[in-house]
């Protein structure tokens, strides 16, 4: 193999086999993509349907995984999910307070 075919061979390759840009099957978003905008899903829907209280639970639970996950897989997106967890976590307490009472076991959350 001479070195101008050697640059053609490795071209054809690159144009048969290339990149996939998107992670998963069929194009789906990865689970990086997903973590927080169901994170925030999920703790939308107690607060819509009345039942608040239970992100007392589903919040920390809930905040903690997806960090470990964004932390290790997208640290970008862990960056903007920590500044959104700080922005927004007052007004969900707010809202569990709102709904569900006072609770004395964690007042500074």
């Amino acid at each position: 193999m001479t070195f101008a075919t050697a640059g053609q061979d490795q071209n054809h390759l690159a144009q048969s086999h290339p990149a996939h840009t998107h992670h998963g099957a069929g194009g789906l978003p990865s689970l990086g993509k997903l973590a927080a905008p169901v994170f925030w899903f999920l703790v939308l829907m107690p607060v819509l349907v009345g039942k608040a209280g239970l992100l007392e639970i589903i919040f920390p639970v809930g905040a903690l995984a997806v960090g470990a996950l964004l932390v290790t897989r997208d640290p970008a997106r862990f960056a903007a999910f920590t500044w959104w967890l700080w922005f927004l976590t007052p007004e969900v307490r707010r809202l569990v307070d709102y709904q569900a009472g006072w609770s004395v076991i964690s007042p500074s959350w």
